[in-house]
C-alpha cells in the first residue's frame, strides 16, 4: 500500500542505517524542528496551517493544532514558540507579514517587516528577523517590536537584490551574528554592534598571453 512505500532512499551505506519508524503526516510537512525529543511540524492545506507534534521515539502523534494562518516559512524556538512569515510580494515589492505563535499554538501577536525576509533565528527571548531592506529586526516572542539594526551600506544602495542586508542570521548564545557581503557583525540583544570582521577576498589570478 501507499503507506508501505518509503519516503526516502539511501544511495550509499545502507548498512549504516536502520529504519525505526515511518509515518506520513497530513498535511505535507513544509517545516520541521526537533524540540526536546518532540518533532514539531508545520504544514499547509487549503489555505490553512497546522502544527503537528510527533514523538521522536516512535513517530506517534502527540498533538495537532489546526486553523492557523498559512505561512511561506515557519521558524521554531526551543522553548516552543513559533514565528510564521508570509510574503506578500517579490523582493523589493512588498512587506512580509509576521505571526507570533505561543507554545500552545495560539496566535498571540502580529507584525510585519517592509520587504522579503532573508534569514530568521530565535535568541534567548526574542526573534531576530533579517530583511532585504537592509534591517535586522528584533521582536519579542509575543510580537513586541524591540529594535531595528541597519546593515552598513544598506541605505546607499537602492537595488533590491544587491543591497547589503542580513543575508545570514544566527544566535551564538550571547549575541546575534549577521553576515552580509563578505562582512560579519556581532550584535548584542539590545541591537548594538560590538564587533565586525571582514572576510578576506580570494586572490585574483591573471593570465599572461605571450
Amino acid at each position: 500500500t501507499r503507506a508501505d512505500v518509503a519516503a526516502f532512499s539511501v544511495r550509499e551505506g545502507d548498512g549504516a542505517f536502520e529504519l525505526l519508524f515511518h509515518v506520513r503526516v497530513s498535511p505535507p510537512i513544509r517545516e520541521l524542528a526537533v524540540l526536546d525529543g518532540t518533532a514539531r511540524a508545520y504544514g499547509v492545506s487549503k489555505g490553512l496551517g497546522s502544527l503537528i507534534d510527533l514523538a521522536m521515539a516512535d513517530g506517534s502523534e502527540l498533538g495537532r493544532h489546526t486553523n492557523l494562518p498559512a505561512f511561506t516559512e515557519a521558524r521554531f524556538a526551543q522553548s516552543g514558540w513559533v514565528l510564521g512569515a508570509a510574503r506578500t510580494a517579490r523582493v523589493g515589492e512588498g512587506p512580509t507579514q509576521l505571526s507570533f505563535i505561543s507554545p500552545a499554538a495560539e496566535v498571540v501577536g502580529a507584525g510585519e517587516v517592509p520587504n522579503a525576509t532573508s534569514q530568521v533565528t530565535a535568541g534567548g527571548d526574542a526573534w531576530y528577523v533579517g530583511c532585504r531592506d537592509g534591517g535586522l529586526y528584533a521582536f519579542g516572542f509575543d510580537g513586541r517590536a524591540l529594535w531595528r539594526w541597519d546593515t552598513p551600506g544598506s541605505k546607499k544602495d537602492d537595488d533590491a537584490y544587491s543591497r547589503p542586508c542580513p543575508y545570514y542570521v544566527t544566535w551564538t548564545g550571547e549575541q546575534v551574528a549577521v553576515s552580509s557581503m563578505g562582512n560579519v557583525y556581532g550584535i548584542t540583544p539590545k541591537g548594538r554592534t560590538v564587533w565586525q570582521f571582514e572576510l578576506p577576498s580570494e586572490p585574483k589570478t591573471y593570465a599572461l598571453n605571450v
